[in-house]
């Protein structure tokens, strides 16, 4: 058994098995960087999916902000034209009590000094 040809044999196969051995162990390592990787991607696909989420949600309630944002501010334009219709209806009668007013202090005072020239 301990010819050349044996020796040489055994050599071969011995390194041939250590080959096998490592290439079977790369394989291993990369076996398990593999599924550590498609955990990891399937982990962030989940987070992926929640911030789509989120983000979906977050539209939904600006639309619903914007929406509301759109029907007050139509309705303040309605308050705004109805309370400059009311002052452009108030504004006559103002004028007008304003014209009475002055009309009746001016008739005050007349009766005033009239009363103080006849009895003074």
């Amino acid at each position: 058994f301990d010819q050349p040809e044996v020796r040489t044999a055994r050599a071969a196969m011995n390194r041939a098995q250590h080959k096998t051995t490592s290439a079977e162990t790369a394989l291993e390592d990369t076996w398990a960087e593999l599924c550590w990787e498609r955990s990891r991607s399937k982990e962030m696909e989940r987070e992926l999916c929640d911030e789509r989420s989120q983000a979906l949600s977050w539209r939904a309630q600006v639309k619903s902000l914007t929406a509301l944002l759109y029907d007050a501010d139509r309705h303040n334009k309605i308050l705004s034209k109805e309370i400059a219709e009311r002052d452009l209806g108030l504004a006559p009668l103002v004028a007008s009590h304003k014209e009475e007013s002055e009309a009746l202090q001016q008739r005050v005072k007349d009766l005033e000094r009239q009363v103080s020239s006849e009895g003074g």
